[in-house]
């Protein structure tokens, strides 16, 4: 008796053994990789909802499967296997949506953040005089410019005032504006006559959601209103620029207010995969009865 249980148990173990090295099953978290990535190579990242069909092909799959140590022959058996256990395969595309949102979220901001980092915001000439500036009725070079979006906004220009120059007082100042005309993030610069071309950067965080423009004059002064005042100052490469504000930053200025929201088209897109993905399994038994 004791004999014959002995070799059951031996032949149990061994037919376990045999089934932990057959490996005929893909992992779950293997299987997440695997499809996040045939996904990805559909062209699914950006817009999910437009393949129906396509994972039947094996095209997408098989240099996938490879990459990760895994057969055709495995995959069956695997999409056999997973799609008679729904609650897996729920757990499955639920990781898989999950993944693809976070690397969509990602590039999207990348391309976000590219586009918005090159765009040239400032509103007049990037080359100025001020006789040009009295052409336009705009002597003090006041500028105006909306900035409604968190983030960075930087201005650069080169300055060179001569020593003719007799204007009082003259300098830079700008800052952020509330819709109530709160400033945030005041600057302010004096320029000097000593005929030296400068180079000047004056940067503005934005990180209040009441802010919504960026306010100053580029040549304020006090000088009075009279022909004896001789102005003589040049500006040039001026250029206005605005940077998304970092996650880091903008996680910590919204941590309180931080929600997770989840799209309806998960769902479907969910279902839709797992027909996909019932169909691959029923394939490979239709083949075998022709």
């Amino acid at each position: 008796m004791i004999r014959t249980r002995a070799i059951m148990l031996l032949i149990v173990g061994s037919l376990c053994l045999a089934a932990c090295r057959n490996n005929s099953i893909i992992p779950e978290n293997d299987m997440v990789r695997v499809l996040t990535k045939v996904y990805i190579n559909e062209g699914l990242l950006l817009d999910i909802d437009r393949s129906k069909n396509n994972i039947d092909n094996m095209l997408f799959y098989e240099p996938i499967l490879e990459q990760y140590g895994y057969t055709r022959k495995q995959f069956d058996s695997s999409v056999l296997y997973y799609s008679h256990h729904p609650e897996i395969l729920d757990r499955i595309y639920d990781q898989v949506i999950s993944d693809l949102t976070q690397i969509e979220t990602r590039i999207s901001d990348e391309i976000e953040h590219q586009a918005e980092a090159n765009s040239q915001l400032w509103p007049m000439a990037n080359n100025l005089t001020l006789q040009q500036a009295d052409s336009m009725g705009n002597p003090q070079l006041q500028f105006e410019v909306p900035a409604a979006r968190m983030g960075i906004y930087t201005l650069t220009f080169d300055f060179q005032r001569f020593a003719n120059d007799s204007t009082v007082s003259p300098r830079f100042d700008a800052a952020l504006y509330t819709t109530d005309g709160q400033p945030f993030s005041q600057r302010e610069y004096t320029y000097t006559a000593d005929d030296t071309a400068k180079s000047m950067t004056f940067v503005f965080e934005h990180t209040d959601s009441s802010i919504n423009v960026l306010r100053g004059h580029l040549y304020q002064h006090t000088s009075p209103n009279s022909t004896s005042t001789h102005r003589h100052t040049q500006f040039s490469n001026i250029t206005l620029k605005y940077e998304p504000m970092s996650k880091s930053r903008m996680a910590s200025l919204k941590r309180h207010s931080k929600r997770t929201q989840a799209t309806p088209k998960d769902k479907s897109f969910k279902l839709r995969k797992k027909q996909d993905l019932q169909r691959s399994a029923d394939r490979p038994a239709q083949e075998a009865i022709r």
